[in-house]
């Protein structure tokens, strides 16, 4: 059991629009922060001008864990009550480290000129418009002003050496996985093939991902058309969900 004294609060910072890879990774890395001398906060960066909230979901997840949680509400992409939602929150709850997950979350913490330690777990880059290759370019500047640079693949390490003046800052960790989870959803679900509409003898390939272009989603189909010129028994089965659905279908 950990000693109340010793409890550090980690404030996880993140603007979404769903759940996906980055949202995941928060709440697994809280997920496993409960039972040590870090208490962890999830906070989400929300439009409270679109009906759905779907940048909220990840605050709905975490309350399934007992996760506690702070939405920071907006009105637009940017406001700066914003900087003074989060910089107040963090005041009077006393959290000790802010980590940051995405070039807004970035903005924002550097923004709110916080006098506590500040981590940026860089996500890759997505620099499939002009206004999401500028934001890289702006990230790249704020990530210089974090303690420490969390990167978590070889590939994004060099991606964020190009931009960062001290390298040290630098930390891969690969993101991680509970397998403790599939092991007990193995035990309580008997998930057959024909509930999805396959056959015994049919060879099946998951992905599993979010639906947008930066996955490779149309390379997959294309491989696909060649695959079962070969062998009729092979089928796709794609899970998940994303701005591509209706274009993939």
């Amino acid at each position: 059991m950990r000693n109340k004294k010793n409890v550090k609060k980690v404030l996880h910072l993140i603007s979404s629009i769903g759940f996906f890879g980055a949202e995941n990774v928060i709440i697994e890395l809280s997920k496993a922060l409960i039972n040590t001398d870090y208490f962890p906060i999830i906070g989400a960066v929300v439009n409270t001008e679109k009906p759905d909230l779907r940048g909220s979901e990840i605050i709905d997840i975490a309350k399934k864990y007992n996760i506690e949680t702070i939405i920071f509400s907006c009105k637009g992409k940017f406001q700066g009550s914003l900087l003074a939602q989060i910089r107040g929150f963090i005041k009077k709850n006393n959290v000790h480290v802010l980590n940051c997950h995405g070039y807004k979350a970035d903005f924002l913490g550097i923004l709110s000129f916080l006098n506590i330690p500040k981590i940026a777990t860089h996500h890759p880059w997505l620099k499939t418009t002009k206004a999401l290759t500028l934001y890289s370019y702006i990230d790249a500047f704020f990530l210089n002003f974090f303690d420490r640079i969390i990167v978590v693949a070889e590939k994004t390490v060099k991606e964020v050496e190009a931009f960062t003046i001290n390298r040290k800052k630098i930390v891969k960790i690969n993101n991680g996985v509970d397998l403790e989870r599939f092991d007990s959803l193995c035990e309580t679900l008997a998930v057959k093939k024909e509930d999805f509409g396959f056959s015994n003898i049919d060879i099946i390939i998951g992905m599993v991902s979010s639906l947008k272009a930066v996955k490779g989603h149309t390379y997959v189909l294309q491989a696909m058309e060649e695959v079962v010129k070969r062998n009729k028994n092979v089928k796709l089965l794609i899970v998940g969900d994303g701005p591509d659905a209706a274009v993939l279908r």
